[in-house]
């Protein structure tokens, strides 16, 4: 007769690691925070492709902060890598006032999406208002023009400094309307 006392063992053993492990993930793990239901005013239409379902549900409630209505967005998910210069591009958007707007995203938690977002709808906001008007081979930005290949580093845009100077502060609105109790 075989001895399965040392397969037993192992199998009870192997056992109580997947059980352990399977605790500790859940023990570990932070709870979903649901938004908060939200009143949305503006008439935006949102076209949301990409697999997180709450993302148009971001973009109207920071354009409800902004006070901009906008006619057309769609928001796609990233495909590939897309660089400036050494800097890897987390989201982008295209589009102008008269034809409406994409967004380009990559994949994040929902906390760092609504600072992804926030960024983004800052320079919506600067093409909504005019500040920013994009054309095939050149950029007007707050009157001055910079042509396409010749746009300073990353860094240094004023456009990318405005966004990441207001956009901890669209954030911080948009987290209290979307989660505030």
């Amino acid at each position: 007769m075989k001895n399965l006392g040392g397969k037993n063992f192992i199998i009870a053993l192997a056992i109580s690691l997947v059980c352990i492990t399977i605790a500790v993930v859940i023990i570990n793990s932070k709870p979903v925070k649901y938004f908060n239901k939200v009143e949305l005013t503006n008439t935006t239409l949102i076209r949301n492709i990409t697999k997180f379902p709450y993302l148009d549900t971001l973009v109207k409630v920071g354009l409800q902060e902004l006070e901009i209505n906008p006619r057309v967005i769609q928001i796609r998910p990233m495909v590939g890598k897309e660089e400036i210069g050494d800097k890897d591009l987390v989201a982008y958007i295209i589009g102008d006032k008269q034809r409406g707007y994409i967004i380009f995203v990559k994949s994040f938690s929902r906390d760092k999406m609504i600072g992804v977002f926030a960024h983004e709808l800052i320079h919506l906001l600067d093409r909504e208002l005019e500040i920013a008007l994009y054309f095939d081979k050149h950029l007007i930005y707050d009157k001055k023009i910079y042509y396409k290949g010749e746009f300073p580093p990353y860094e240094l845009r004023p456009w990318e400094h405005k966004a990441y100077f207001l956009a901890p502060l669209l954030e911080k609105k948009m987290k209290e309307a979307l989660y505030s109790e």
